[in-house]
């Protein structure tokens, strides 16, 4: 009881209020996850880092032939101001150009790990140039921004080599490697899985060099390794490929096509001059 000295009265005390234990606990987790959302809220809603990115691999590729490229990706709402990502990157794949058939760019779309994502390019048939367009879209809490990435790639006329594989009578062999040289320099390896007796076993080789010089050039592949067990037709062991080329036109749709005509050429006006003669002296 407590004595109200105002009113000369007595008036009943009132008890403490007492909150229980969880519900301290309880308010606590509630500011603090509250704090947490405000903290967020400044890079995924307001001032997120612009969506950086780029896309690397070679910028020449053989017409029909295979190359790989790496997609690198970050900022955007997907990443947290300590650089852990927190969101998702994502990304969609695309080939532009004049001519595309036979060409394609996979997977065509995905979710860069760490960063980044591998795509493979199949070359399109025909020689000229493509674009590969890569749009990349970082997202969290339904917050999305996203970048365009572009990669300009050529496409030329490789040299190609061919050639056939003939084992013994009743050999089987392989896996082995070639190594193919040009101009006696190295420059790939073709490997066959296995030759099966009594078949053949097809093999190509293709080669892009746009700094070779003109004249006469010469694949070469050894079979000298294999101890007469495997041959090239009529039983060589070594087989040879020669090609001309007259010099690098300015344009790379038709350069080493450029090169193959213009030496046919020269060889068809130098036999009409010298039919020409012939005939001249004749009539004398």
């Amino acid at each position: 009881m407590v004595l109200d000295a105002a009113v000369g009265a007595v008036r009943p005390e009132r008890p403490a209020v007492r909150f229980p234990a969880f519900a301290l606990a309880l308010a606590v987790g509630l500011l603090l996850a509250g704090l947490g959302v405000s903290a967020l809220a400044p890079w995924a809603h307001a001032a997120s880092p612009a969506v950086t990115g780029s896309i690397s691999g070679p910028s020449d590729v053989g017409e029909s032939l295979t190359a790989n490229y790496t997609v690198h990706a970050s900022g955007g709402p997907a990443e947290a101001p300590n650089g852990t990502t927190v969101g998702s990157l994502v990304y969609n794949a695309t080939l532009t150009g004049a001519n595309t058939t036979g060409g394609s760019i996979t997977p065509a779309s995905g979710v860069l790990s760490n960063g980044s994502a591998k795509l493979t390019l199949i070359a399109p048939k025909a020689a000229g140039s493509l674009t590969i367009s890569v749009v990349v879209t970082s997202s969290y809490q339904k917050v999305n921004r996203s970048n365009n990435l572009s990669y300009s790639v050529h496409i030329v006329q490789p040299f190609r080599l061919n050639a056939t594989l003939i084992p013994a009578t009743g050999v089987t062999i392989g896996p082995l490697s070639l190594t193919v040289t040009l101009d006696g320099t190295p420059v790939g390896r073709i490997h066959v899985p296995v030759v099966t007796s009594g078949s053949t076993y097809p093999i190509a080789f293709a080669f892009i060099d746009l700094t070779i010089s003109p004249g006469w050039h010469t694949f070469a592949i050894s079979l000298a390794a294999e101890h007469g067990l495997l041959t090239f037709p009529g039983g060589a062991q070594q087989y040879t490929q020669s090609f001309y080329v007259i010099g690098p036109a300015p344009d790379y749709t038709i350069w080493y096509v450029a090169g193959t005509v213009a030496f046919v050429g020269a060889l068809f006006i130098w036999s009409t001059r010298v039919a020409a003669r012939r005939r001249g002296r004749a009539k004398k």
